[in-house]
């Protein structure tokens, strides 16, 4: 393994070990997170430079405020989503991530600018009716895996 993808895992696997993760998701912490490592084929689609997905303070805000339900540890299922999920484009520097963890997760992830950054926007679970529609106004970027 390269060293920055090394830095890169330790940085992620050092997010999910913090003491203060679970206070950061309520946003109770300033800053951002790293939460997964992009990978190569979607940091392509995006058109960025960035290998970490950050999590910023006020996207955990809206998160804890209007997905109660997705824990400290659900952010973990974004890896996942992001190496086999099926990935979706609906709007320019975004894309969607859907992925059957045992029950239908759905992420959005945003490319800045520059792409120089990549931050998580919306994570929740779903349902089928609304996978349907997902489907029907996007383009399938990547089937899942």
């Amino acid at each position: 393994m390269q060293n920055q993808e090394m830095d890169n895992t330790e940085a992620v696997k050092a997010t999910f070990l913090s003491a203060d993760f679970d206070l950061f998701i309520q946003g109770g912490i300033d800053g951002e997170r790293p939460i997964a490592i992009i990978p190569d084929d979607l940091k392509a689609v995006l058109a960025a430079e960035a290998s970490l997905l950050l999590l910023s303070k006020t996207t955990a805000q809206k998160q804890y405020r209007e997905h109660p339900d997705i824990k400290a540890q659900d952010y973990r299922r974004v890896q996942a989503m992001l190496d086999h999920g099926e990935v979706f484009r609906d709007r320019e520097m975004h894309l969607g991530l859907l992925h059957d963890q045992g029950a239908w997760f759905y992420a959005v992830i945003k490319t800045t600018k520059t792409g120089k950054a990549v931050f998580l926007q919306s994570f929740r679970r779903t349902n089928v009716s609304d996978i349907e529609r997902m489907r029907a106004r996007s383009v399938v970027v990547r089937p899942a895996k």
